[in-house]
């Protein structure tokens, strides 16, 4: 025997308290009305996961259920702990020769007390200066 896929009729965001509510719809996949599709559903938690990342909130979990309504409809319920968003105290640097941690800090695109994403760069030893330069800042010109 078929049957079918519920539909879509509402979506309910709870738990968002740093982010918009609408900042938070906008990243779904999926949308009202449609049909349920496990897979939009993983990539709609997958995708509130991401904004959480990109604004600091490494910690974030994000749970996902369904509410089955009388005619094959369904009530999509996105669950969000939201953890603590990530910032630095202090940015040190060890080991540089070729440039001062003061001309480092001016490369970067955040300071300390920033909230920002986390990126680690390795510079090899053997590397020219000029290519050196262009892995710890593309914005500079040496």
């Amino acid at each position: 025997r078929v049957q079918e896929r519920p539909l879509v009729r509402k979506i309910k965001i709870v738990g968002n308290d740093e982010l918009k509510r609408s900042k938070v719809r906008s990243a779904l996949v999926i949308r009202t009305p449609s049909i349920l599709h496990p897979k939009t559903l993983q990539e709609s938690v997958a995708a509130i996961k991401q904004l959480y990342v990109d604004e600091g909130f490494y910690a974030i979990e994000v749970t996902s259920r369904v509410e089955m309504t009388k005619g094959n409809e369904a009530v999509v319920y996105f669950d969000i702990v939201e953890g603590t968003k990530v910032t630095i105290d202090d940015i040190e640097f060890e080991g540089n020769t070729v440039f001062s941690s003061r001309k480092l800090r001016g490369f970067m695109q955040t300071s300390s007390k920033m909230n920002i994403s986390i990126k680690v760069i390795f510079v090899s030893a053997s590397s020219s200066p000029s290519s050196r330069c262009q892995m710890i800042a593309k914005r500079s010109t040496c």
